[in-house]
């Protein structure tokens, strides 16, 4: 997935192999069931490249992804304001980096 957020652009099973960091780990074709799993999960699109190969997409941008993620987190959650508060602040009482008072 990150390949393909990373991306901005619909790419191929072996354009997503190519840009592994890791492309002796897996194969081409380990890829392209993993592709098409994410595909089949709702994570990916995808659209026909001259019928033998396909294009994959993210389905939603990465931010939105995390937000929904995040969100259902939340729902768990038997506080969501103190877990959203501990999550972006720690334990510390300051969030690294940022102001939050």
């Amino acid at each position: 997935m990150a390949v393909c957020w990373a991306a901005g652009t619909p790419l191929t099973a072996t354009t997503v192999f190519g840009r592994l960091d890791y492309p002796d780990a897996v194969t081409r074709c380990t890829v392209a069931d993993c592709l098409l799993s994410l595909y089949r999960a709702g994570y990916l699109t995808r659209e026909p490249l001259n019928g033998r190969a396909w294009l994959y997409r993210p389905a939603r941008p990465l931010a939105e992804h995390l937000a929904r993620l995040i969100a259902d987190l939340l729902r768990r959650s038997p506080d969501p304001a103190v877990t959203l508060r501990l999550a972006l602040v720690g334990d510390t009482g300051r969030a690294p980096g940022w102001n939050i008072p």
